[in-house]
This record gives structure tokens, C-alpha cells and sequence, in this order.
């Protein structure tokens, strides 16, 4: 038996929005998971290196950071100014391609805001990172080779310990959290310039993020066009956890969740 990791990274704007959306802002906030195997970090810091190298040497050799440590971001790779880049949309595909290889699963909750009366940031991200961790439990529970699972967070700095006592509290101190017994730990949070997982996880929330901008809030005022992202939907849903058992009455538990609090009362 062995270890599973979730790494976890953001996306879109987690604070509060208005409508027209103004520049900057976002009207939906996505949390996503990448479970991988511990055991296979090295690998996979190798291989995702390797991508790297391949689709942006000219940007690596232009900078001062070790290559390990260049991070290509998501929102770069699926923003509309490069609708047309090939080697980005490539880039992803190869990607998903050796996440898929690897066994990985992906999981995420996104939120569509209310601009009206916004939920407070960290409870977006702590409710967030409480439903994710419910199917975590259940794709290490099932699985035939994992016995464990940890989580490694991107560093939000400004709310990284709220983060984790509400992840202990749930836990310890919630009928459905008490259950999650496969998941060991409170959340880990490190510098994505340090961990190949993290990185994987930031461009694959873009995808994730992009694709559910598109379809929920698409027809908002002053909404970006992520259009050209679709294209990648059927690959980012076939690597969507989705468990062989069933759950909470006879249901199936998928990885990806959308919740709408922006709708009428």
C-alpha cells in the first residue's frame, strides 16, 4: 500500500465582485485537486520538467530562475490572448496525457459569487476545501493500491492557518468529517516554485476554471470569453474522479462540484 497526494490550487478571484465585472475580477472562484502517487513525484518532476522544456525554452533560457522553479501559469496558458497559441493548447493536452499515465484524478469544487451579498473569502475556500476532501476520502478509500492520503496546498499566506483549523475542526468536530478516515494530517501549504505537484495542479484549475466560466456565467455583463478552452472539456472530464460505489443513498460520487450562490431568493 502506499501514499496518495491532493495538491490543491485556485483559481479566479475569491473576493467580491460587481456586475458589469471589471477588470481583474472574476464572478466564480474554483478550488481543484490533483491525487496523484507520493511515490511518483520524482518521475513527475522530471517528466513535467521535460514539457517545460520542450514547449517554453525560449522563456526558460530568458530566465533567471533555475528551470525546476520557472512556473508556466495557468492563466497565461488559457487566457484569450492566446486563443491561438498551439503550443499552449498542446502543451496541455501533453499534460493531462501524463497526469492520465500516472493514475491521477481530478477533483473541484467552483463557486459562482453572489455580487450582491458575498460570501466572506476564507469560508469560499474552507467550504470549498471541506466538500473536495469528502470525495478525496472515497477515490483513496476505493483504490486498490493507496492506503493513505495527504493534501498539499498552494500558499495563500493571508489565510493558510484559518485554512487548516478549520480543516482540523471538521475533522474532529463534524459528524461527516469524522468519518474521512483515510486522510491524514492537516493541509500542508508550500510554495508552488518548489513543488512540481502544484504547478500541475495550478494549470490544470485553469482548465477546469476556464470551462466553468464559460458555461455558468458566460452571459454575465462584462464576462470574459473563454470559448476557445472548450476544446479541452472531454479531456479534463475524463480524468474527473467518479466512485464505483455508491453513496448517501444510492448515489455516485463525482470529483467536480458547482455551487450557485448568485441565484434569486
Amino acid at each position: 500500500m502506499s501514499t496518495c497526494v491532493l495538491y490543491v490550487d485556485e483559481s479566479g478571484d475569491i473576493n467580491s465582485h460587481s456586475v458589469p465585472i471589471t477588470n481583474g475580477k472574476t464572478p466564480i472562484f474554483t478550488l481543484t485537486g490533483v491525487a496523484l502517487p507520493l511515490e511518483e513525484w520524482r518521475n513527475l518532476d522530471r517528466e513535467y520538467l521535460g514539457l517545460k522544456r520542450n514547449f517554453f525554452k525560449p522563456e526558460l533560457d530568458r530566465s533567471t530562475k533555475r528551470p525546476e522553479q520557472f512556473e508556466v501559469k495557468g492563466n497565461s496558458l488559457t487566457s484569450p490572448r492566446n486563443k491561438r497559441s498551439d503550443r499552449r493548447h498542446q502543451f496541455l493536452k501533453e499534460l493531462c496525457d501524463m497526469v492520465n499515465r500516472y493514475g491521477g484524478k481530478l477533483f473541484c469544487v467552483s463557486m459562482i459569487k453572489n455580487p450582491v451579498t458575498p460570501t466572506p473569502p476564507t469560508t469560499i475556500y474552507t467550504h470549498s476545501l471541506q466538500i473536495m476532501v469528502e470525495r478525496y476520502n472515497c477515490f483513496v478509500a476505493e483504490h486498490k493500491y493507496f492506503d493513505k492520503g495527504i493534501i498539499i496546498a498552494d500558499s495563500t499566506l493571508r489565510f493558510d492557518q484559518r485554512v487548516a483549523k478549520s480543516h482540523m475542526s471538521f475533522i474532529f468536530g463534524h459528524e461527516t468529517g469524522r468519518q474521512l478516515t483515510c486522510i491524514y494530517e492537516a493541509p500542508l501549504f508550500a510554495d508552488s516554485k518548489l513543488t512540481v505537484g502544484l504547478q500541475i495542479a495550478d494549470n490544470l484549475s485553469s482548465m477546469i476554471f476556464t470551462n466553468h466560466y464559460h458555461h455558468h456565467c458566460k452571459d454575465i455583463e462584462g464576462a470574459v470569453s473563454y470559448e476557445h478552452m472548450t476544446q479541452h472539456w472531454p479531456t479534463i472530464s475524463s480524468l474527473e474522479f467518479r466512485s464505483r460505489n455508491r453513496y448517501d443513498g444510492g448515489y455516485i460520487k463525482f470529483g467536480f462540484k458547482v455551487l450557485n450562490h448568485n441565484t434569486p431568493s
